[in-house]
């Protein structure tokens, strides 16, 4: 169980403050090595410079969407969640994916 004076203190995300809490829970995330869990990227380049085709791509991210483990998957959204204020905890609820969390929280905000 994390101790409760490890955690990084910043307010809870409310209606007006997505650009300071997004980037403090991001911090929060790397800092726990639970970002990989919310944050999946793809380079659509490889190695040698070309360009990835749309199957090379899509086949890139679902191997590191598989990847995620259950574990990280749900620390991190326990995570978001206890950082959320009441009136924003409808617009994840239900939701596993701390992907998909976070894009939702985004988008709202």
């Amino acid at each position: 169980m994390t101790d409760e004076r490890e955690r990084t203190s910043f307010p809870k995300l409310n209606e007006t403050n997505w650009a300071f809490w997004s980037t403090m829970m991001e911090a929060e995330l790397i800092r726990r090595k639970l970002w990989s869990s919310v944050d999946v990227v793809v380079n659509s380049s490889k190695g040698d410079g070309t360009m990835k085709n749309t199957k090379e791509i899509k086949t890139e991210m679902d191997e590191k969407l598989s990847a995620r483990t259950s574990d990280n998957m749900e620390a991190a959204r326990a995570e978001i969640l206890i950082r959320l204020e009441q009136s924003q905890i409808s617009h994840v609820m239900g939701t596993r994916d701390p992907r998909v969390m976070w894009k939702t929280l985004e988008n709202v905000h």
